[in-house]
């Protein structure tokens, strides 16, 4: 049996001429890498007030850094950080996908600095989500983002294992002339990316700040979306997806209940 098979030389010559990275989508190549960087996409000027709420939010009392994870920041979708779901900019390309009917399944900030520096182990996101499988992340930088401070690399091509039955740090299984791509992006570039797709982030070396958008999206009608950022839903099927309401006894209650009582 073969242990992992990849057609190594079309997917390094992408990474090597970095055909994953334009001011105009190609969605060809998104589809072949699961993952493609949009370059100058939005104006200095709308980075910068975004920033400036996350620097605001940052120092506020209803800072939500969650505990256990090692990057994220939530934020509701009241708070002024929001509002990027709506700038025409960003409408303007999520009406690209799913036939134009787009819903929000999440938003939040990840971030390193220099309180948070770890690397973040090799994923994939659609372990950790619900609804349908059909949905990306747009990664919105309000800060450079390098291998430096710990920016993103994706393992091109590795959304075509699709789903894999389980959450948590996968093996790195590749071949090691498989080539990695860890783009460097500024503000005003984007990274669409496949929660299907692999990928990890490395430590944050110099301190500085690496600040992204994560923002899933996904069909308007499906049962998982928060709510409508262009189009209809036309719902025929919601759900309540709170764990306690759908399962009895699934993988993570048997997790806590373990927790507790080795606590107790």
């Amino acid at each position: 049996m073969i242990a992992i098979k990849m057609p190594l030389a079309k997917l390094n010559k992408h990474v090597r001429e970095e055909t994953f990275s334009s001011e105009e989508i190609d969605k060809e190549i998104l589809d072949e890498l699961g993952f493609f960087v949009l370059r100058n996409f939005f104006s200095e000027q709308l980075v910068s007030r975004y920033k400036k709420y996350y620097d605001d939010y940052k120092v506020s009392s209803e800072f939500d850094r969650t505990p256990h994870h090692l990057t994220e920041v939530k934020f509701s979708l009241e708070n002024p950080l929001a509002g990027i779901l709506f700038e025409s900019e960003f409408k303007g390309l999520v009406a690209r996908f799913f036939d134009g009917n787009v819903g929000l399944y999440n938003i939040r900030i990840v971030k390193k600095d220099h309180n948070d520096k770890s690397p973040v182990f090799l994923h994939q996101d659609i372990g950790y989500q619900y609804g349908s499988f059909d949905r990306y992340s747009v990664f919105v930088p309000l800060t450079e983002c390098n291998n430096d401070n710990g920016g993103l690399t994706f393992i091109p091509g590795s959304h075509k294992f699709g789903y894999l039955g389980d959450a948590g740090e996968i093996n790195d299984i590749f071949p090691t002339d498989l080539a990695r791509a860890t783009p460097k992006i500024f503000p005003g570039d984007l990274i669409i990316m496949s929660s299907c797709l692999w990928h990890m982030s490395g430590q944050n070396n110099n301190g500085k700040e690496r600040v992204y958008y994560d923002i899933h999206i996904n069909r308007a009608a499906d049962p998982a979306s928060k709510l409508v950022i262009l189009g209809e839903a036309n719902r025929e099927y919601e759900l309540n997806y709170d764990r306690d309401f759908v399962f009895k006894n699934s993988r993570t209650q048997r997790l806590q209940k373990l927790y507790q009582s080795a606590k107790d």
